[in-house]
């Protein structure tokens, strides 16, 4: 029998976890991909081809790091029985280094780089506890719709927040703006603040605590990946979709990371065409999410994240020969849609391969693949980008990403 939500968490629990990802989106769409983005090579960096290459590196850096912390501090979180003090931690060095980022003025390379690599460190470290409280919140049954309504709710409020924003970046880069783009650094910290409250304040965290033994923390986070790492081969179907989404990631990621950049760059968007891009993106990916992750529970994930993928491997060969600004606003809302829902079926399967008891080591191998899956990509587009001088070509080197993940994908075969 399909249990009820509330017999693992109520309500206000339930939906204090849904809130936190608006902090998510929040910071994802504000700095990696929009304002803070396009800030760093129009004002940062002075305009310069080499921006893109610095950008490319600077993402890649914050990644290298949370894909080699991501499982042991996901198996400690487990074993010490406090995910939720973990989240509290990452959440909050996240908000201080994005406020940060209000004191990076024209030419200010080093700070610029530092604030964004710590805040985004933060940020995804952030990412795998609260991805790892789904098992908490939600039962099996309804993995999907759970994680689909988050997904929704997320991009929702961070489109809210873009419209109160917006008065404040209107003007795009121009010398005379520069001080409010600055404020919406500050604002983005503190709308993160807000919505990473009530996760603290509501959610009970059901601790499975382990007898203890005597060593370190960190050794006995090692010697847990150690351990799951050599079971993995017992696990077959969650190793095939975790090497999946390794490839397939890292295209979504490439293409969040440099599609602001892209639009600037090579299609001349000023901001209030980035903005507007960015809406359609935002809505169109909240439907994704809702829509699809029902679907998801009737179907199953596999099946959607396939859909998906096929999707995706249009939207880039769309956006390489696009030369028409149309066409790339309707190449967005294809983009935003596929988005959404590719990234809540992708959770949910996850959830469905975790065991409770180590939900947040698991989610740290997911963490794991989702950030050493984009290492290559940003890297690759900005150095084709800057050698080349033209981004079109660096878009390319994405397809076969979605390609292999799709490849591997079928040959996962779904927890029933």
């Amino acid at each position: 029998m399909k249990k009820n939500i509330a017999d693992k968490s109520s309500n206000i629990q339930l939906w204090s976890w849904i809130l936190y990802d608006i902090s998510d989106t929040v910071f994802s769409l504000f700095i990696v991909t929009l304002i803070y983005a396009v800030y760093f090579k129009e004002v940062v960096f002075n305009s310069s081809s080499s921006g893109d290459l610095a950008w490319g590196l600077s993402v890649s850096t914050s990644i290298i790091i949370v894909a080699l912390t991501s499982p042991v501090l996901g198996a400690l979180a487990d074993y010490s029985g406090i995910k939720k003090r973990f989240l509290a931690i990452t959440s909050f060095m996240c908000i201080f280094f994005t406020s940060m980022l209000y004191f990076v003025e024209r030419g200010d390379v080093i700070s610029g780089i530092v604030f964004f690599i710590l805040a985004d460190i933060f940020y995804a470290s952030s990412l795998t506890f609260y991805n790892a409280f789904l098992v908490d919140v939600a039962d099996k049954d309804n993995f999907g719709k759970i994680s689909g309504i988050g997904w929704a709710v997320g991009y929702a409020g961070a489109l809210i927040i873009l419209f109160f924003l917006y008065p404040l970046v209107k003007e795009g880069f121009s010398e005379a703006n520069i001080q409010n783009i600055r404020y919406s650094f500050v604002l983005t910290a503190f709308c993160y603040l807000v919505f990473t409250i009530p996760i603290l304040v509501f959610l009970k965290e059901k601790r499975i605590i382990e007898k203890r033994v005597k060593e370190s923390y960190v050794r006995i986070g090692f010697k847990r990946v150690y351990e799951t790492l050599g079971r993995i081969k017992d696990f077959k179907n969650l190793s095939f979709f975790l090497l999946a989404y390794f490839f397939y990631n890292d295209g979504i990621t490439t293409i969040i990371v440099f599609s602001s950049i892209f639009a600037a760059g090579t299609l001349k968007f000023s901001m209030k065409e980035l903005l507007t891009f960015f809406i359609i993106v935002q809505i169109t990916a909240m439907a994704g999410s809702l829509i699809l992750g029902y679907i998801v529970d009737r179907v199953g994930a596999k099946r959607v994240i396939i859909a998906t993928l096929f999707i995706w491997c249009g939207i880039v060969a769309g956006t390489y020969f696009v030369a028409s600004r149309t066409i790339f606003y309707i190449i967005g809302l294809i983009a935003g849609f596929a988005m959404g829902s590719c990234q809540s079926a992708s959770r949910s399967l996850m959830a469905m391969f975790t065991p409770t008891e180590r939900s947040a080591e698991f989610f740290g191998f997911y963490s794991f693949c989702s950030k050493a899956s984009a290492i290559l990509g940003p890297v690759v587009f900005g150095a084709i980008s800057s050698l080349t001088g033209n981004q079109r070509t660096g878009v390319l080197s994405v397809l076969i990403f979605f390609v292999i993940g799709l490849g591997l994908m079928w040959r996962v075969s779904e927890p029933v």
